[in-house]
């Protein structure tokens, strides 16, 4: 029974030390954001960043910042770096092929996507920001993979009236997988774009000029 206890007072101070070490860490983290989010409202304010500026910041921060905290970054890994390039590319390929895969051209391809995953990367909109406006060049292909935006047809500025009269329909931009919802028609002359729809397929084919706003 001595044995017993001697080992139990062991494990219990292993226990101890691991759960002392995480709350540290835990607390050390949460100090460097709050330090973070200090050094924002601080710098907004010494360069005279207007009220509503700021507010818009400070909400898209925190968000982004909680996000970020849900999942492993790559940039904490630091073993990351000492990938070869072709095991860095079948990483990056799996990361995204789930997203590419809801489109029937790279479905199709299967494997031979991996070809593509050195063009793909990740980008994020706060609230009210435009992906791209009506009329310019388009350089990419977009997947939704989380939110909703709204795709506008034609120049936001265009009479709602003009809109409805003009003859190009929306999906010409806008395209979902068969499994998948169809785009929801939002106001006059423009749709809600969801997980998993994609958004100026054209611009894979040939030279294309955005037909609407996107945000």
């Amino acid at each position: 029974s001595v044995a017993v206890l001697i080992v139990a007072m062991v494990c219990f101070s292993s226990f101890v030390s691991i759960l002392t070490a995480s709350m540290m860490e835990l607390r050390k983290i949460q100090n460097d954001g709050s330090r973070q989010f200090w050094l924002l409202r601080r710098y907004m304010r010494d360069w005279g960043v207007s009220k509503r500026t700021r507010l818009r910041i400070q909400r898209y921060c925190e968000y982004a910042y909680k996000r970020q905290k849900q999942r492993v970054q790559e940039e904490d890994v630091m073993l990351l770096c000492l990938l070869s390039d072709p095991l860095r590319e079948e990483m990056k390929y799996e990361t995204f092929a789930t997203h590419l895969f809801v489109h029937p051209l790279f479905s199709a391809c299967d494997d031979r996507t991996r070809i593509f995953s050195s063009s793909v990367s990740a980008g994020h909109l706060a609230r009210d920001d435009q992906a791209f406006s009506c009329g310019v060049q388009a350089r990419h292909m977009i997947f939704l993979s989380n939110g909703a935006l709204e795709y506008i047809l034609g120049s936001m500025e265009e009479d709602p009236e003009k809109q409805r009269r003009m003859p190009m329909p929306i999906s010409e931009e806008v395209g979902a997988g068969q499994t998948l919802e169809e785009p929801t028609r939002g106001g006059v002359g423009s749709e809600m774009v969801l997980e998993g729809h994609w958004v100026a397929e054209a611009v894979l084919w040939t030279r294309w000029a955005h037909r609407g706003t996107l945000r």
